[in-house]
């Protein structure tokens, strides 16, 4: 009997120890669970790598108008400012009459001056025309007696030598008549005399035929000196062109007048700049700069110098407006410039289509470029950088003493391409099985033990 209670007590301590020891077993698990990190995993999946640029811009004209005024005008009001939005016939600048009339005053006396020196001009050419032609005809008439007077004098010249030729011919005809009738002479000294007198006659021919020569060549280069062109006075003709600026001025000024000295618009659009101001004065250039809404516009937006690579003229882009509740699509992108004040920057000039945005409103732009397909990507959450190199870290199933668990394990990959949301990496370093951690609610690093939540 005592031996039947003692097995019952030894039974029933030996229940109690059990019992304690699934307790104990249950503790023990419920504390190891509490301190294990739970992870999200993932594994590899075939993805087309997209870039998605985005950058905040504005709209400007694609055509602009200059609307010039005439100089050293007063400025009595401007009723614009830049980037105001104007319509067609809205008055711009008004101008102070007072200085208009003046001007036109000043204008008009140089209008008279002007054509007072042209005709004074004109006056003093045809003078020295009819002079010319004076000079013309008394060279023509000096030259005709010029030839004339030395033909005469060749004529009387060769008559001279002429007739010593002929006394030397009847001095060898006669010669003993003449001996007798000159006593004492010497025959041979009368004739020496008569050869000399040929040749003194021939000289003076000569001569004549040089004199001759020379007063014809004068006479004949005065006439050509009367037939030059007479030196065009360059005063008349610029006289007439500033007669012509000064008739211009004064047509742009009288329809300036019979607009009351209004400025208006020449066409709807938006001002995008004003070179006058109330109380001053117009210059030569243009006092106001206009962008004509008919003309189209484009949208410019700046980038970051690392985005430039994923921007290309005739890429696509959406613009959202209205602060994003309007989408305007069939944006292209034109041309990308670097931008001139920020060297880190570039300007992106974007097509518009017409009629879905008006001059100076503004926007984020989007464009994407997207990539090759590639069957190694990653969420972005699991690529880790240490040391400037990449890595990922991976769930694997290890046998323990308390059975089957998850151990973390430390892969290092090399990233081909990447976005802001996943990563594309070069085969070989991970299975397209492997569970790859992609979140964890704790810290965790290699060999650290894990547990995968489930329909993450």
């Amino acid at each position: 009997m005592e031996e039947l209670m003692e097995r019952k007590k030894m039974t029933g301590l030996l229940g109690i120890f059990f019992l304690f020891m699934a307790g104990f077993t249950v503790l023990s698990h419920a504390a190891d669970s509490f301190g294990i990190a739970r992870v999200s995993v993932k594994t590899m999946e075939n993805q087309v790598i997209t870039h998605q640029v985005k950058g905040t811009g504005k709209t400007e004209g694609l055509k602009e108008e200059a609307i010039f005024v005439e100089e050293e005008q007063k400025v009595e009001k401007v009723w614009v400012r830049e980037g105001q939005k104007v319509t067609k016939g809205e008055l711009l600048i008004q101008l102070d009459l007072n200085t208009l009339e003046e001007t036109i005053s000043r204008q008009e006396r140089e209008k008279k001056k002007l054509q007072a020196a042209i005709e004074a001009a004109a006056e003093n050419a045809e003078t020295e025309k009819k002079k010319q032609e004076l000079a013309y005809e008394r060279a023509q008439e000096d030259y005709q007696q010029a030839v004339e007077n030395g033909e005469i004098d060749l004529a009387n010249a060769q008559q001279e030598v002429d007739l010593a030729y002929e006394k030397l011919n009847n001095f060898y005809a006669e010669e003993e008549a003449a001996l007798e009738e000159q006593e004492g002479q010497d025959p041979q000294t009368q004739e020496d005399a008569l050869l000399e007198e040929i040749r003194t006659k021939e000289e003076a021919y000569n001569q004549a035929v040089e004199k001759r020569n020379q007063e014809v060549q004068e006479a004949q280069r005065a006439m050509e000196d009367a037939q030059l062109p007479i030196t065009r006075d360059s005063t008349i003709e610029t006289s007439r062109q500033d007669l012509q600026q000064v008739e211009e001025k004064l047509e742009k000024l009288q329809v300036l007048k019979q607009k009351k000295g209004k400025i208006t618009s020449p066409a709807e659009g938006v001002i995008c700049g004003l070179n006058v101001k109330t109380g001053g004065v117009t210059a030569l250039e243009a006092a106001v700069s206009l962008a004509v809404s008919e003309g189209g516009v484009q949208f410019i937006m700046q980038i970051k110098e690392e985005d430039r690579k994923y921007v290309e003229p005739g890429q696509e882009a959406v613009i959202e407006a209205d602060n994003g509740e309007r989408e305007v699509a069939g944006c292209k992108v034109k041309q990308i410039r670097e931008n001139k004040e920020d060297p880190a920057l570039f300007d992106v000039y974007l097509e518009v289509p017409a009629k879905e945005m008006e001059i100076s409103e503004t926007g984020e732009a989007v464009i994407q470029k997207e990539s090759q397909a590639y069957q190694t990507c990653i969420p972005l959450s699991a690529l880790n950088e240490e040391q400037g190199r990449y890595f990922v870290y991976v769930a694997e199933e290890e046998e323990s003493v308390m059975g089957k668990e998850m151990v973390v394990r430390k892969v290092n990959v090399t990233v081909i391409e990447k976005n802001e949301s996943y990563a594309a990496l070069t085969e070989g370093a991970l299975t397209s099985d492997q569970k790859i951690i992609v979140n964890s609610n704790k810290e965790i690093q290699e060999g650290s033990r894990v547990r995968i939540q489930e329909n993450e």
